[in-house]
């Protein structure tokens, strides 16, 4: 028998406030349906209904990559050729022990209002 593995993820939001040691804290979401670890192939599926269920229809969502960071402590990230979401770059603000976790935004339609989710790493799932 051979066994198959797959990485295992659980979203997190991310306060907005600062707690006493300098750092944003990651919380859970209300809704508990966001609160289960998922395999890595579902986190598009599941940041679709986070986003829905945050936004509303039309919302979206961005991952933040290395192409994302700009030189002046901020995130931009190009949403077509004349629209871009340029916010403030707190990701060494968030309280996360893993270098391995990953980093997105939320944002309703208008880019108005937008808030950071992070998928944290929970091990692997062996199957076969």
């Amino acid at each position: 028998m051979r066994l198959i593995s797959s990485a295992v993820f659980r979203l997190y939001g991310v306060s907005e406030n600062l707690d006493e040691n300098g750092e944003y804290r990651l919380e859970a979401f209300e809704d508990d349906a966001f609160n289960e670890d998922i395999d890595v192939g579902e986190i598009d599926e599941a940041l679709n209904g986070l986003a829905d269920a945050s936004y509303g229809q039309g919302c979206c969502w961005y991952e933040v990559t290395d192409d994302s960071y700009e030189s002046n402590g901020k995130i931009e990230i190009e949403i077509n050729d004349d629209d871009r979401l340029e916010i403030q770059d707190i990701t060494d603000k968030i309280s996360i022990d893993s270098d391995h976790s990953r980093f997105y935004i939320l944002a309703d339609v208008q880019l108005l209002e937008y808030q950071w989710v992070v998928a944290e790493p929970k091990g692997a799932v062996y199957s076969g």
